[in-house]
This record gives C-alpha cells, structure tokens and sequence, in this order.
C-alpha cells in the first residue's frame, strides 16, 4: 500500500515537472531594456540579470527606473560582463536586495545607485575590475579616492574610512541603522548628498579640517547626532545638511573660516544674513538675529519644543520646509506691521509657522512678551517673576524672596503688587524662599516644584497661628514622577471623567497623582484628599498615588484636609474639575460594513466560478490624551512600547503622515520609502487579515491590513480632526487556484509582492466614536493564465494572458464599504490539432464584477463569443509557428521532489520552452516512473511521442519512439502485472494532405506497443485504423488485463474533424500473448468529447461525455447540455 501511495504521488509529480517552465512561472517574471544595447530580466528567484554591452540609462526620476514595480521582488542583481555603467538611482528602494554582481567591464556608477536598499550586505565585484574595489566590503574607486557605497545591511557599529578617501559619494551610508560611530580621515574633502541620512543610531561624528564641501541632506534625519563641528576649511554647505537631526542642541563654526559662523549654536552664513540651521533638539523660544534675511529649507524642521520665535523685519523670504512639523510652535513674534508680514516669500511646507498667532510688537521693544495669556503678566524671556500672596488672594508687599541655582543667589522685595523679578536661572530647578514677618517662611525644597514655562509663578503664604497646616504647595501631573505639572493652588485643571481604561483619555494608564505639602509639616499625620462631603483618599507621605477620576463627580468642590498628630485639621481648597466627556469611553474603534460575498459567473476570465469576498474590516485600539490646556490628542492603532510615552508616539505618527503627504509622489495610493516603511510598522499595534479570493488559505496568511491615524481637537469640542492612514500588503510569493475559461480549465496564478498606501484628512466625533471624511482604498492584484494542456475533446486547448483584479473600498464616508471591483486585462485561448493551430487574443477589456449595492456576474460580449464559437471553424487554424522551440533548453535530469504546501516553489522544470501541447502522462512500475509527452521539430514540423524513465534519482535523456510518425497524438499509458509497459497514441505517417484536417483524420491510426525497460525502445504491438477518425485513445488495466479503448468518429469535412457528428467506441484487449481484433461497444449518435475506461467489481466499464443537444453554438452548452454515460460490459 505504502509503496502504491508513493508511485502515485511520485506520477504526480512527475506529470507536474513536465510542464513547460513558463507554465510553472518559475523562471522570468519580467523583462525588457534598460540601456541602448542592454536588456534585463527578473527570474521568480528574485534574479535581476542585465545583459548587453554599453551604459545603463540613468534613472534620475525616482522610481523611473523599468523594474520598480518589481522593486520589492528583486534579491540579487547580476550585471554580466559588457555592461560598462550603472545607472544613477538604478535600483532605488530595493529594500529586500541583499547582494550585487558587478562585471569588470563597469567603468562608472552614477549617482545614489543604491538608495534605499536596505538589505544589501555584499558587493561581488570581478578581480579584473579596473575602474572600482572592494575594501573590507566597502565599493571604492580603484585608486580609493571615492568611497562610493557602504552596504547598508552591514551590522557594523563603527568604521573608519581609509586614509587616501577624499570623498564620499552621494547616498553612500543613506539610512544605515547600524553604524554608531565613522571615523573621517584627515584629506578628506567632501561629503555628498544624503551621505549619512537616515543613520538613525549615529551619535558623534568629526569633520577633519580638510572638508571643504558638505553636500545636501548629508546627515539628515541622524536623530542621535547631538553636536556637530564645522571646521574652517568648509567652503560650501548645500541645502539642509543637519535637517531633522532631532537630538542635535549644538552648531558650532570655527572661528577662521570665512564663510560661515554660529551664534548661540545656531548655524549662519558669515555675514549672518542666512539662518542655514537651528539646531532643532533645543526647545523653549529663540529670537533670530536682526541682520537675518533669509530662513534656509529645513532651518527649524521638526524643532518640536521650538514654542516661541521672534522674526525680525529683516526677513523677506522664507524657504521651502523652513518651519515643517514645528508642532509645539504657539506663537511668532513679528518686528513689523501686517502689511509686511504679508510681503514676506514664504514658500511651501511652513503651515506650523503660518498657523501658530502672529504677533505684530513695536521693534524698538527687543525683548517681546512671550505668552498672550491676559491672566499672566509679560515677563522677558530672561526675567522669573514671582507674585506673592496671602490666603484670601490679595498681594503681600515686602515679602524677601531668594532665588538660587546654588551657584548664584539673587534676593529680592516684593513691591506693592507683591511682585519681584530676577534674572534667570537657566540650570537646573533653583531653590525658593520668600519670608515675611508674621507669615509662615514658603520654600520649594522637598517638594516637586518646577519651574513655570511662562517664568511666573504665584506663590501662598498664610499667617502664623492660621495656616501652619495650610497648603504651601499643590500639584497636579498624570506621572508618578511629577513631570509636567500643573499647580493646584493658583491654576484650575480640568479633568475627564471615566478614565479608569488603559490607555484612556489624558491620563497614564487611567491614573493621575497629586502632591501636595503643609506650611509646616513637622506635626503633620496625614493629608486627606476630599469631593464634598466624600472623602477620596488619604496617604501620610506627600503624594496621592494612583487616583482613578471613577471615584469622583462632576463639578468641584475638592480640598486637602491635613490632619495634625493632635488630631486637629485644616482644609485648602484646590482647582481641581471634573468634567463628563465621552473620549474617555473609546478605547478601540472598529469600521466594518455587510460583507459583500458573491460568485462570479463561468463565462468571466481568471476569476470565473470563484466566490469572492469583499471586506476589509478593522478594529484597532485608541489612545486618548487630553494636556492641561484642553488639547486633544487621538491615536489610532499606536504601539506604545520600550518606555515610549502615549505622547511621544502620537507625535511620531504626526510626523510620520504628515512627511509621507508632503512628497507628491506618495500622495494617493502607493509605496513608503524604506525608512516609512519602518517607521510605519514600529508605530503600528495591530495588524488585520483580509480575504479576496474564498478559501485560499495561503494568501490569506500571507495579507496584512494596517490602519495608522493620529487626530488633534479641543476638549471644549466632541471632535478632533487629523489623518488614517491604511496599508494594504501582501508578502511577496506566488500562489495558484483553478478556474474555467469558458470550456477550457486552466490554473490562475496570482502574482503578488502587493503593497499600497492611502491617506485622507478625518475628523473624529469621540462623543459617537464616529469618523467623518472620505477614503477610499484601492486594491490589486495580477493575475496570469496557463495551462488547460486539453480538455478531453476533439482537439486541446490552453489559456494565456494577464490581467489584474483592482478594488475600491471606502473606509470612511457614504457609503461605507466596497465601492467596486474590476477585471481588466486580455485574455487568449490556444487550441492544437494535428500540425494546426487555433488562436485566439481577445481584446484588452474590463469586466465590472462589483459595483455598490449592484453585483453583476458579468457574460462575454457577443464578439468574444463569436471568437469562442470560430474554435470549431477549420478555416480557422493554420499551421503552428514552432519558432519558440528554438529556445527549447537541454533536457535537465532533475531529481524528482514530493509535493508539499509551498510545491509551487519547489517544482523544477525538465524542459523549459518546450512544446506547448505536450500532454504529458506518467505511470509507476517496480524499476522506476515512466513518462510519456508529445515533442515537436521546429524544422520539419513534425509532432512525436517520446518516453522517459526515472530511475536511481534522474530522468533518463527522452527518446523518440517512432522516427517514421510526422504527427503523433496523445500518449496513454500502463502497467501490466508482468511489468511489460504498455504505450497507445494516435499516430499520423507521411502521404497525407497537410492542408487537408478531414484527410489527416481519416489517415491517423491508434497504435499499441510496449517500451523496452533499458533502452525505452517501442515496439509496435497493435495498429486500429477504423472506419473514418481514430482517436480519444486511453489503455488501462480490467482484471489485470491490459485494454485499449478509442472513439472512431464519423467525419465528412473539415468542420467535422472538430465537432464529429457521431461517434462509435471501440475496445481491445491483450490476452494470450496478442492483441484482440477491435470490438465495437458502443454507437452514439451526438458528438463524444471525453473517453475513460476502468473497473468496477472486476466489471469493464466504459464513460464517455456527449454533447446533449449535438449543437456546439449553443451559449449555455459548456454549464448545462453536456451528459455523462457508462456502460457496463
């Protein structure tokens, strides 16, 4: 049994190699030109070959480049010798590219070859190569003068450039995320552009003094580079080269040179009428320099504690990107009127500037208010004031105050206001005191005090006797450790009611602390936190852990009780709201709609007879925070993780939508760059599955649904606006189901490597958990056709072409759901008979199969019909071009491979290029597997049966059985319980009319023989030539006897050669060492399309398909008319 199980699992796939390779597309993929002299060609292995002679053209428009929409499926590229150059941006964003061939023949190498390949590890470069090297696995050119390209999926924490190197060539280190640290070597003079951009984890870097040209974009994004040094021999610094560098704090410019300097870290020209770089880790206000004209591209980009800045009058333009994703950015400050504001060039990609509130301020007042709140004073950006006050509120007078950082001690007396003013202390969080005869003496220390961002603070002082257990200090902050928090004394928060979920509304993990001091504290037990008459919780340190907003109401009426060790009490009321809001109820959002299911109908190509499903539903978690000022802020499916605030990472997915909308060749539906890519998984929690195709499991696993969305409001609002963003991606592979094209079965192979990216503008209603806006997604998907090696009637016949299946589905917006599914492609059916050819290309076409709340299984238009209909029209064919099989290949003795889940990508050809109608067929004996398939002669034209054997782990080499047959026809094959192999097929000698079907068929015989074990010589057993057409031959086992079955159809023309009128069926048996004269078994007065034999209960049994009504133009005769009979004998 075990060994039967075998043999047939081992004929299967024997049958399945025998394929031509380019049925099993396990060979090229995709092809065409890439230079004058060149060509190129992408195998399923992911093999870029190019081949040829002469230069690459260059590929200077990113994503020009021909094999881009393959980009993703490339592994490896092999230039072969005669290429001379490689193209500029040549193989941009092949992000799964691990390794390069280059020829010695390659004398150049243009700009940014290698630009976002992110995988690649390892450069072959030929030994003769005289133009380039390879140095500890860095590509130079031959004298090591240009250091042309680190490999970027090197794991390398550091490396030293050789000395020699003076330059590096553009794009040469671009997003390596492995390098911390590069060692320049003195000599070197240039740094091209995006040289370094994107090395993420790269922290210090040192310009030696022979740098003379820094190019653009060179150390952009480099988010851990903190200081940079620019020597004196920098001549020349192209646009935004420490753009992005958010941990950067320090621009220094060497005293000599001349042609740029610093001031206060921040980077100029010489004559400071350009500001090249703000060194945008710093946050806080800057004030930029009267002689300032001009803000470069990328100057404050991504600054994102810049809050405050002060432009002068000066400035006339504004460039490009200049204050991009300056989010915390409140308030400009403008030297001058509205009219000149107005006239300032302010390029594009500077909403966070033009957005925050201009202030107009009178220039002979340098030292501008900073903050607009008309409940604070103005105070100067280096001033701290301090307003003091007694228990009712009202000013104190001749209050001494000190403020000290420790190092420097300023004192002070307030004034009738109760307000005094130091300089500031911008180190660290100075020590306060202030003292007051008759007062308790109030200080900061032991407390969590911090500094006010508006550099006031009001402080409370009660009177001896009244208010030792009154409240000094009170705080508010949604940390443990205090961070960022807001005074309960003189300030009010407001906070949301129903944030006890993770991840919910404007606190941590649902929790919040309070802090809070007595005057004295030398006799205090315990502070008491009290709503009214409910008593919220007690602790006898200063710090209320972990309060939940569930256990109070809404409104006010909160106070600290503090309870003395003598039992007495005060009370301290504090500003502490709670206010109903709904966000505090979403924790996930979900945006589904009805599934639409349906089947398409058989007469659609590709996809005819599969149910398709059309849902993509998503359900994803929300992070809610709401800061002490009633800001907003919503995110959609944010992976907070590895220590990173709710805050932080709603910020980065900000950033990340935004960067990705700013590029005009992302807008819409496709790729992320590599370094989005990353980012956009890093940012997202939880993936979704999706479903096209009904129960092909293998795409379904291999599908990933992503949604990423951020949203900004005011909490005095139910709504906050931002952008989704969706990821539709499917890993790339290849995975193959079946299917009809019209009467022809043929295998579908979906060809994937899918990915595609959609952003819209939302605006989400936290009281309903409702999106508004409208997005739609598309989808697709390329599908290709082959096989349909016959369809068991009068001739065979095969599928080609390729289309791709495109869906829209709208996620947000009316309505919601599927909004259309689409087949556009072209389609072609071939079909083989004798030496002539049918064939048929429709033309390229769409098949609406969805629309909205529509589905139509779409028919065939009457002109395919017709074509379909012209397969039984002998005027029809002509003889078949084999000119293909000169690309025939050599026979290749594979070993066989058993069948697995991944087969498709396991199977290996014998021959590739072969003959299209081949009808292979493949029985098991003891010694081995036999196979037998139709060959052809692309010179003579001829179409023969050869046999192969597989024995001892190869395929034999096949051979010709009948050297004498000009046109055999499929092949069937046994084994008898002697293990003699027996062989049938239809055979055709010279003398006939080759323009003539009818005359062909009346002189094709069915022939029987067996096949020598050792040599797989035929000897001719048995020759049965009926009446009129012999053919549909099958040769079987009946109890062990060897039985010849085949159709004599009765034909007239050569219409009827295609579609016989009528057909009798006839049968032979070996016994007694030779094969029975032929006996009739049947008459069937309708054309037989299909012919089998076998056994039941030791019984012969015979079936044959008819065509019920006789009738081959009959539109519904492929689902309906066609029966299946079996006698029993």
């Amino acid at each position: 049994m075990k060994k039967r199980l075998l043999s047939t699992l081992l004929a299967l796939c024997m049958v399945l190699a025998l394929f031509p390779e380019t049925a099993w597309a396990v060979d090229i993929v995709d092809s065409g030109t890439c230079g004058e002299n060149l060509t190129w060609k992408l195998d399923s292995d992911g093999v870029l070959t190019i081949d040829g002679t002469g230069n690459m053209k260059d590929y200077n428009n990113f994503g020009s480049m021909p094999w881009y929409n393959k980009r993703m499926e490339i592994k490896s590229v092999v230039l072969n010798e005669g290429v001379t150059n490689i193209g500029a941006q040549a193989f941009f964003d092949c992000a799964n590219m691990e390794n390069i061939s280059i020829p010695s023949t390659v004398n150049s190498i243009g700009g940014m070859p290698f630009a976002g390949c992110i995988s690649i590890t390892h450069i072959n470069l030929a030994n003769d190569n005289a133009s380039y090297c390879i140095n500890n696995g860095v590509l130079f050119t031959k004298d090591m003068a240009q250091l042309v390209y680190y490999p970027t999926g090197l794991s390398n924490s550091s490396y030293t450039i050789p000395s020699g190197t003076t330059s590096i060539e553009h794009a040469a280190f671009l997003e390596n995320k492995g390098l911390r640290e590069v060692t320049l070597p003195l000599g070197l003079v240039s740094i091209g552009n995006y040289a370094f951009e994107g090395c993420t984890n790269l922290s210090s870097i040192a310009l030696p003094n022979t740098l003379t040209n820094i190019g653009s974009f060179a150390f952009s994004g480099c988010t851990n580079l903190t200081a940079i040094s620019i020597p004196s021999s920098v001549t020349k610094i192209d646009t935004a080269p420490f753009a992005k560098c958010t941990k950067l704090i320090n621009i220094q410019v060497d005293a000599d040179n001349t042609a740029f300097c610093s001031n206060d870290k921040v980077l100029f020209n010489k004559g400071k009428t350009q500001l090249i770089q703000y060194p945008v880790g710093l946050s806080g206000d800057y004030i930029v320099p009267t002689s300032v004209t001009n803000i470069k591209n990328y100057a404050f980009a991504s600054a994102f504690g810049l809050t405050n800045i002060t432009i002068p009058s000066n400035v006339t333009a504004i460039s490009a990107y200049a204050f991009d994703k300056c989010t915390g950015l409140k308030n400009v400050y403008y030297s001058g009127t509205a009219e000149q504001w107005n006239s300032i060039s302010i390029d594009s990609h500077n909403e966070s500037l033009t957005s925050a509130k201009i202030h107009f301020i009178d220039p002979d007042k340098p030292d501008p208010p900073v903050n607009p709140d008309p409940d604070i004073p103005n105070i100067s950006r280096d001033k701290y004031q301090f307003h003091v006050v007694d228990e009712n509120g009202r000013s104190l007078p001749n209050v001494s105050v000190i403020y000290s950082d420790g190092v420097d001690e300023q004192t002070g007396i307030t004034n009738e206001s109760g307000l005094v003013t130091f300089n500031l202390l911008t180190i660290g969080t100075p020590e306060v005191e202030a003292t007051l005869e008759g007062y308790i003496p109030w200080t900061n220390r032991n407390s969590n005090w911090e500094k006010s961002p508006n550099r006031y603070e009001t402080i409370i002082m009660y009177p001896t006797g009244l208010g030792e257990y009154k409240l000094s200090s009170c705080r508010y902050s949604n940390s443990s450790l205090m961070t960022n928090s807001t005074d309960l004394l003189t300030r009010t928060k407001t906070v949301s009611l129903g944030n006890d979920a993770p991840l919910a509304g404007d606190l941590d993990d649902g929790k919040f602390y309070i802090s809070c001091k007595a005057a004295s504290d030398s006799n205090v037990a315990r502070y008491e936190l009290w709503q009214g008459a409910k008593k919220i919780a007690e602790t006898t340190s200063i710090l209320f852990d972990s309060l939940s907003s569930d256990k109070f109401s809404s409104g006010g009426g909160c106070f600290i009780r503090v309870v003395a060790t003598d039992g007495t009490h005060v009370d301290t009321n504090i500003n502490l709201q709670f206010k109903k809001a709904s966000i505090n109820k979403i924790t996930s959002l979900s945006i589904s709609s009805t599934k639409v299911s349906f089947k398409v109908g058989d007469d659609i190509p590709y996809v005819g007879g599969q149910t398709i499903n059309f849902d993509l539903p998503i359900n994803v978690p929300i992070t809610a925070l709401v800061d002490e000022n009633g800001k907003v802020q919503i995110g959609f499916n944010l992976n907070i993780y590895g220590g990173k605030t709710e805050e932080e990472q709603i910020q980065k997915a900000k950033e990340l939508l935004t960067d990705v909308r700013s590029y005009s060749y992302y807008k819409g539906f496709g790729r992320l760059s590599a370094g989005q890519q990353e980012v956009f998984k890093s940012l997202v929690k939880n993936s979704n599955k999706f479903e096209i195709i009904h129960n092909l499991e293998t795409l379904k696993k291999n599908s990933e649904f992503n949604l990423l969305g951020y949203a900004e409001g005011d909490f005095s609002n139910s709504t906050a606006k931002g952008q989704i963003m969706l990821q539709l991606k499917i890993k790339a592979g290849e995975f193959g189901y079946n299917t009809w094209v019209w009467v022809v079965p043929v295998t579908v192979q979906v060809k994937l490597g899918l990915e595609g990216n959609v952003i819209g503008e939302i605006e989400f209603d936290w009281a309903n958990a409702t999106l508004a806006g409208t997005l739609d997604a598309k989808a697709s998907a390329e599908l290709e056709a082959f096989g349909g090696v016959g369809v068991g009637k009068a001739v065979g016949v095969g599928a080609y072409g390729k289309a791709k299946l495109e869906g829209t589905y709208r996620f947000i917006g009316t309505p919601q759901g599927p909004q259309s599914l689409d087949l556009t492609g072209e389609l072609g059916v071939k079909a083989y008979l004798a030496w002539a050819e049918w064939r048929k290309a429709f033309a390229y076409n769409t098949w609406h199969l969805y629309s909205a709340n529509n589905v139509r299984s779409q028919s065939l238009n009457e002109t395919s019909e017709s074509a379909w209909l012209s397969l039984y029209d002998a005027e029809a064919y002509q003889i078949h071009d084999l000119d293909y099989l000169e690309e025939e290949s050599e026979w290749m003795g594979y070993p066989i491979m058993l069948l697995d889940d991944s087969a498709s990508t396991n199977l290996t050809p014998l021959l590739t290029d072969t003959y299209r109608n081949a009808q292979p067929t493949l029985v098991a004996a003891d010694d081995g597997l036999y196979a037998a398939f139709l060959r052809a002669d692309s010179t003579t034209g001829d179409v023969y049966v050869a046999v192969t054997k597989y024995s001892k782990g190869v395929w034999a080499s096949p051979v010709r059985i009948d050297p004498s047959a000009v046109m055999d026809g499929t092949p069937s094959l046994c084994v008898a319980e002697d293990g003699t192999i027996w062989l049938a097929y239809s055979q055709t000698e010279t003398g006939y009319d080759n323009t003539s079907l009818l005359d062909y068929a009346k002189k094709q015989s069915v022939v029987v023989g067996s096949i020598d074990s050792t040599t797989l010589a035929f000897t001719q057993a048995a020759s049965y030539t009926g009446n009129h057409y012999a053919h549909l031959q099958r040769i079987t086992l009946i109890d062990n006897i060897p039985t010849l079955v085949w159709a004599d159809s009765s034909v007239t023309d050569d219409n009827s050669v295609l579609w016989p009128a009528s057909s009798s069926v006839y049968t032979a048996t070996y016994t007694g060492g030779q094969w029975s004269p032929a006996q009739l078994l049947v008459n069937v007065d309708k054309p037989v399309l299909q012919l089998a034999a076998g056994a039941q209960a030791g019984a012969f049994n015979v079936a044959y398909v008819v065509d019920e009504d006789g009738d081959y133009t009959t539109a519904e005769d492929k689902n309906r008319k066609r029966k299946m009979y079996h006698r029993i004998y």
